[in-house]
């Protein structure tokens, strides 16, 4: 694997649902693949600020970075991507039960709570249900 750029993710919890976001067009993961909230960081920016945005621009829902939780685990995967290339990616996760907001959809991302013996039946990204794993252990 080549040299993996870091992002931030997301396991937002409610009960026994977490929140996953179906890829659209004009995304750069594969149409049609499930994964967290997730993406790259900007400029100047920390993980927790990029995971906060992320979460904000891909769900609607706002959280406070008080009621993060960071995962110890960074999950590293090759992921494919929508332009043909597949490419090395670190994430950083990290988890919460508590937000505020309702769920938007755009033309990137739609978001969907999804049962968590459920998870099984989606075409998730790699790495999403060990960090969801994880999320629910802490």
């Amino acid at each position: 694997m080549g040299k993996a750029k870091l992002t931030v993710g997301i396991v937002i919890r409610d009960g026994g649902r977490v929140l996953l976001v179906e890829h659209g067009e004009a995304a750069s993961a594969l149409k049609g693949t499930y994964g967290l909230p997730a993406g790259k960081l900007d400029s100047n920016e920390n993980f927790i600020n990029a995971c906060l945005r992320e979460a904000k621009e891909e769900t609607g829902l706002t959280i406070d970075e008080n009621d993060l939780k960071r995962l110890d685990h960074v999950y590293y995967a090759e992921i494919a991507r929508n332009d043909g290339t597949v490419k090395p990616f670190g994430m950083i996760v990290f988890a919460t039960d508590k937000f505020e907001g309702e769920l938007i959809t755009t033309d990137e991302a739609r978001p969907q709570w999804v049962n968590i013996e459920e998870l099984d039946k989606l075409n998730l990204l790699p790495n999403v249900k060990e960090a969801i794993e994880e999320a629910l252990s802490i």
